[in-house]
């Protein structure tokens, strides 16, 4: 699994979080904070997808599939689940 990516991308979401949270502190605007949520969504559903895709294809790699058709039936599957 590509971690040091995962772990970029969860530092990032834990710096949100925190903005977030000082945003409320501060009494900003529900609008802006909502913003900022959704934002956090994102981003949370992105490393799920990584996480996921990268486990398929650490379970197909082992199948006899070339690469190709690896990325292939990943690309298949996100299109039909509505990864991205």
């Amino acid at each position: 699994m590509v971690i040091e990516g995962l772990n970029n991308r969860i530092s990032k979401i834990r710096g949100q979080v925190e903005a977030i949270g000082r945003m409320v502190e501060r009494g900003d605007s529900a609008e802006a904070i909502l913003i900022q949520v959704n934002a956090v969504k994102s981003a949370i559903h992105k490393v799920g997808e990584l996480v996921i895709l990268e486990d398929i294809r650490e379970k197909l790699s082992g199948s006899g599939a070339d690469s190709a058709q690896i990325e292939e039936a990943l690309t298949d599957i996100k299109r039909f689940s509505g990864l991205s």
